[in-house]
């Protein structure tokens, strides 16, 4: 999967290049990181790490801790959507999941497999595009009509952005069922 960013990685993401924490303080240090650079995202809209300086360590919390369940910390960014995104004021109806991240051949065809399983056959066409974050939005509408836009959020409820009613192109005012 493909991912864009214009933001330099912090330094501090390098000592996980391996993807391996070597221990229980190595562990906590890489769960402060990405706690506060989800937070810093969620919250103001900026981090100090780009996509891949953030998935590097969280990839790497995920193995210490499937190693080692008895020592999760309750901080711990791994099992939470958006990686603890703060919930927002509009329940979505039904969930909105958020995409795995796929970064070798091994972790496509197990993806590959899954997706397989999930929808009873196997896929024949691929669309590949970059994964943008932050751009999943839902749209509800009310006698045809659109009514609400509502940000992904922590993937049970988001932000109502109503602004946005009429700027985007590919989300019509109108129902096409209407």
């Amino acid at each position: 999967m493909t991912t864009l960013s214009a933001v330099p990685a912090a330094p501090a993401a390098s000592a996980v290049a391996a993807d391996r924490l070597p221990d229980a303080a190595a562990y906590a240090a890489a769960v402060e990181q990405a706690t506060t650079a989800a937070a810093a995202h969620y919250e103001g809209g900026t981090s100090p790490l780009d996509d891949d300086a953030y998935d590097r360590p969280a990839r790497a919390i995920a193995a210490y801790e499937t190693g080692r369940p008895g020592q999760v910390l309750a901080g711990s960014p791994t099992g939470k959507v958006a990686g603890g995104a703060v919930p927002g004021e509009v329940p979505h109806t039904v969930a909105m999941l958020s995409l795995d991240n796929v970064f070798s051949d091994k972790e496509f065809t197990a993806w590959a497999a899954s997706l397989a399983r999930r929808t009873g056959g196997e896929v024949s066409r691929w669309s590949v595009r970059p994964k943008l974050d932050g751009l999943a939005i839902a749209a509800r509408y009310e006698r045809g009509r659109l009514t609400r836009l509502i940000t992904r959020g922590d993937g049970l409820a988001g932000e109502d952005v109503p602004h946005a009613i009429g700027t985007m192109t590919a989300c019509p005012r109108h129902s096409p069922s209407r």
